[in-house]
């Protein structure tokens, strides 16, 4: 049974059906995170287009967590994009209002061959795109024109790299990536995601808008995760505000942890800083050049 079927009539999913032509259906989604709202944004202008665009295949656009978007809040109960575990029966719904939300938009990501998945960033930073290190994904990735593609490494695999939107369509045989497109406090740039978006959906066969591929994409430096800092101690502060991207180089002060330091194994990046910083949880990951 197809999605469209069983959920049409769920809030925030829309669905476009294709013409048969491929049967590599691809999902937009966007606001997983309710005051991520250029996600939402997007959603809105791709559905008066798709409206009347001769489809290939099936295209599915999501509003990720509508509750917390009216709200305009992260998350209601708890962060919907940490709930796509693998040892999870995301089918299944629970009783917050995210994990009902997971189980109602299950379906369409399991089907789809395609994902992407539109953020903002809880911090300042550059666009950059977040997926697995493989060809296929990187192919896809380059499309978003950032400058850095983070990947996580086979031997790293906290279950925060894992229990993602895009990591439980790769699960399924898909291929999905997360696009960060800037600071979510930031103007929104609406055009350019959406351009981007379109770009997508003309490479992955869904349809074609008749635009040219990007000349002179500028290259990606690619970044690997290679560790994270997760504080010990209910009193661990950053050595300085740092944002994703920051460098510091071997042996330079990460943050203190109570009375111990926590200083860089190697020149790196950070990625993924966090504003709330709690014992036991991660406060950022660091990346190095792939």
């Amino acid at each position: 049974m197809k999605p469209d079927q069983s959920f049409g009539n769920v809030e925030g999913i829309t669905y476009f059906p294709g013409n048969g032509q491929s049967d590599k259906p691809v999902c937009i989604m966007g606001s997983i995170h309710g005051d991520e709202r250029i996600g939402a944004a997007v959603l809105e202008e791709l559905r008066k287009i798709l409206t009347t665009t001769d489809l290939r295949s099936d295209v599915y656009l999501v509003l990720g967590n509508p509750e917390a978007y009216r709200e305009n809040k992260r998350y209601i109960d708890t962060d919907m994009n940490r709930l796509f575990g693998v040892n999870r029966d995301v089918v299944s719904p629970g009783d917050t209002v995210e994990e009902k939300r997971v189980a109602e938009i299950a379906p369409v990501l399991s089907e789809s061959h395609y994902l992407l998945d539109i953020h903002s960033t809880i911090k300042q930073s550059v666009p950059f795109v977040y997926c697995e290190p493989d060809a296929a994904h990187i192919a896809l990735a380059t499309l978003m024109g950032v400058e850095y593609i983070v990947s996580p490494p086979p031997d790293f695999r906290p279950a925060d790299l894992v229990t993602s939107a895009d990591n439980f369509v790769d699960r399924h045989g898909g291929l999905g990536i997360t696009f960060e497109s800037g600071w979510h406090k930031s103007e929104l740039a609406v055009e350019d995601v959406l351009m981007r978006t379109k770009l997508f959906l003309q490479r992955t066969g869904a349809c074609d808008f008749g635009l040219p591929e990007p000349e002179n994409v500028q290259e990606s430096k690619r970044l690997t995760i290679y560790n994270h800092v997760v504080p010990q101690s209910n009193s661990f502060i950053f050595a300085r505000d740092f944002k994703s991207f920051d460098m510091v180089k071997a042996g330079e002060l990460i943050g203190n942890d109570g009375d111990k330091e926590v200083r860089a194994e190697e020149d790196s990046f950070i990625i993924f800083p966090k504003t709330k910083i709690e014992q036991g949880k991660i406060a950022c990951y660091v990346a190095h050049v792939s």
